[in-house]
């Protein structure tokens, strides 16, 4: 059932009109003008009115027009679209005003209410605006871009003074892309949550300007930024210093909490950060221990143990430590055919360790046939995180080649002594007055329907099953977020969100969010444990749209991202809750987008030596279940890691196809009531194609 324009009862008038045949229906006036052909069918001639198609998006030119009438000294306009050489669709404003009107104004004004791709790449003032014998807009006499003397081929807009060419050379650095321009969109760019937390710290460091990643989201444009910076205070950036040499050190918060953790678990490798490769070719062992001894020496990470000293955590940091690459043979084994023989070997590897004896770091390699060897690494969490695993992989290769590598200004020690600095304690405090204030009141429990009552003494066991959304529905969700001015990342949590809010039904809903927990830029090259985790905590109305709880979630991740260096650790002992054992505190359900693919293949260590990720599933589940997003080239992957002890692999199943559903119908009416959206909770097989081609497990 049609339901017309959210807020636009006059679009709605205008577009929904009586059925004349059944005064009871209502018809949509689409805007084609169509006829019946020789055969019977309805043959499309042109449009009536002036919605057209701009890149995938359904653009109302006269919403345009209206919104630039607006600005002041604006007399008359017109919106086209044209295609010329080397130009492809697009938008055009021509405008009479009787002074000059500066286009950055323009421009500007146009982009407080309209999304990116509604904003002319051009506009061009016109002394009135041409018209045919009978009063209409004749757009035929209408000047091209090269008539009016425009002389560059695309709407690029080099930096206008020194500001916007310090942003370009910053924007360059994280986004690693040429030729940007003052009108170019950050997130359009490849710009994402991290890169904006990245943005963020490095214009605080190198310009001494405040950029809150709220900002970025609402000046996403080099011009834009500029403007709001001119205007900003000018703020101290907490900067990060090196420590001075001492025979132990304070260990941070995300250790202390491990740390303990780690010695009262039963689960001994739950803090284990594994990783498998496959290498293929002439392995030369002496190389491969040299590279690691250079990673051990450049990373003082990887050379930490941790201690008790007159009753107190600390960590100490060991000038020379012992390494040595374990080395076995499993010949004949393969790696299609005998996918249990390696993970039981993968799972031999993976074995506790001693918090308190370095190296908290192991490597074997297995071969398995002439020139092919599996390449096992295991970390604990205490020294390393996600990001940690990306930069030592990177790291590796590079050494590898003989290249150098930067000098490391700090090292994870000099983050943690940081920490205890009354500067910080005070920076920490005013962010712990938001989380007190978020996490006021009864704590919600979402209670998930579970297949397996939950007991005393769970170990942790868990699986992973991997889920695709596809292609057209990805291009769709992007789409989304760009024209809601959100992030597939804030899109996807809301979704999320719903879908708890329709399994439990509870209302006041709490989801976990880990985050890199690196908003400096000296320690984006440093391995440690910097991962740290957000609260997303939203309500959910019924009778809210969904776009209506899109703008609240948004809302609320850009206040927790804003606040996102107060310790979880802190927050679990300032809040009280009454929670089980059996229950992992605050949290029982994680979302996360990863900026980072969840496998590298192909990557080159020789001419004669290849190296790719394995994936394996570790079976750990430290939460009920966790969602784990990453944006590839044409789709969306999901992990999904759920906890065995509570869950069969087909509810898990269930719950994915039902959020699939879910995304269907918010793409296909976006301003549906929340308490209106049903799915079928008990679904098994929506669609076999999609049962059999999306969800695999490891």
């Amino acid at each position: 059932m049609a339901r017309g324009y959210h807020h636009r009862p006059e679009l709605t008038a205008e577009k929904f009109i009586t059925n004349p045949y059944n005064p009871s229906e209502r018809l949509y006036r689409t805007g084609d003008l169509v006829r019946w052909n020789a055969a019977g069918q309805l043959e499309y001639i042109e449009r009536v009115d002036q919605q057209v198609k701009i890149r995938g998006f359904r653009i109302e030119l006269g919403e345009i027009e209206g919104k630039l009438m607006e600005y002041p000294g604006v007399e008359e306009t017109v919106i086209v679209v044209r295609s010329e050489e080397r130009r492809q669709d697009l938008l055009i404003a021509y405008y009479v005003s009787a002074d000059n009107i500066s286009v950055t104004g323009l421009r500007e004004h146009l982009l407080i209410s309209l999304p990116t791709y509604m904003v002319p790449s051009y506009f061009i003032r016109l002394e009135k605006i041409p018209l045919t014998a009978s009063g209409k807009v004749d757009r035929r006499a209408l000047p091209t871009i090269d008539q009016v003397g425009y002389a560059s081929t695309d709407p690029y807009i080099a930096p206008r003074n020194e500001l916007e060419e310090q942003l370009v050379k910053i924007w360059h650095e994280i986004l690693g892309i040429e030729g940007i321009g003052v009108y170019d969109h950050f997130f359009e760019n490849g710009g994402h949550s991290l890169n904006a937390t990245r943005l963020s710290s490095e214009v605080h460091r190198q310009l001494g300007l405040e950029l809150p990643i709220r900002e970025i989201f609402q000046h996403p444009t080099i011009a834009q930024m500029s403007v709001y910076l001119q205007q900003a205070k000018q703020k101290s950036f907490i900067s990060i210093q090196p420590a001075e040499e001492k025979e132990y050190y304070p260990v941070s918060s995300a250790q202390k909490r491990t740390y303990f953790i780690h010695q009262y678990q039963k689960v001994k490798t739950m803090y284990n950060v594994p990783i498998v490769m496959v290498l293929e070719g002439k392995v030369d062992i002496t190389r491969l221990e040299r590279t690691f001894h250079k990673l051990i020496e450049r990373h003082e990470a990887l050379r930490t143990s941790f201690a008790m000293v007159n009753g107190e955590l600390v960590q100490e940091v060991h000038k020379n430590i012992e390494f040595k690459l374990e080395r076995k043979a499993e010949l004949g084994i393969n790696l299609e055919h005998d996918k249990q023989k390696v993970q039981d070997l993968i799972k031999q590897f993976i074995r506790p360790f001693d918090l308190h004896v370095a190296p908290l770091l192991r490597a074997e390699l297995v071969e398995l046939s002439e020139n092919k060897y599996l390449f096992l690494c295991d970390m604990h969490h205490i020294i390393s995180d996600g990001v940690s695993m990306g930069i030592f992989i990177q790291e590796f290769i590079t050494l590898w080649h003989g290249q150098e590598l930067p000098v490391l200004k700090l090292q994870y020690k000099d983050f943690a002594v940081w920490e205890q600095s009354d500067r910080y304690q005070q920076y920490i405090q005013e962010q712990e007055n938001y989380w007190m204030k978020q996490l006021e009141g009864v704590l919600p429990e979402l209670n998930l329907p579970t297949d397996f009552e939950r007991v005393e003494g769970q170990t942790l066991q868990g699986e992973t099953l991997s889920f695709v959304i596809d292609k057209a529905r990805s291009e769709k969700l992007k789409k989304m977020a760009e024209e809601t001015k959100t992030t597939l990342y804030m899109l996807l949590m809301a979704s999320y969100d719903v879908l708890l809010y329709k399994y439990t039904g509870k209302q006041d809903i709490l989801v976990g969010s880990p985050i890199s927990g690196r908003s400096h830029q000296e320690i984006q090259s440093v391995m440690g444990m910097f991962v740290n985790m957000l609260l997303i905590r939203n309500r959910v109305e019924g009778s809210d749209t969904f776009m209506q709880f899109l703008e609240q979630v948004k809302e609320t991740v850009f206040q927790a991202f804003e606040h996102q260096d107060y310790p979880f650790e802190k927050l679990v002992e300032k809040i009280t809750i009454d929670r089980e054992g059996n229950r992992n505190p605050l949290i029982e359900t994680v979302f996360a987008m990863q900026n980072l693919n969840p496998t590298v293949k192909n990557l080159s260590l020789s001419d004669d030596l290849q190296i790719s990720i394995y994936d394996f599933d570790a079976n750990i589940a430290k939460f009920d279940i966790s969602i784990y997003a990453y944006d590839q080239e044409d789709h969306i992957q999901l992990d999904v890691q759920y906890c065995t002890e509570l869950f069969r692999s087909e509810t898990i199943t269930r719950l994915l196809n039902s959020y699939l559903q879910l995304i269907d119908i918010i793409l296909e009416e976006p301003y549906i009531k929340l308490n209106q959206i049903e799915i079928d909770r008990k679904l098994v097989k929506r669609n076999k194609k999609i049962e059999e081609d999306v969800f695999f497990q490891f």
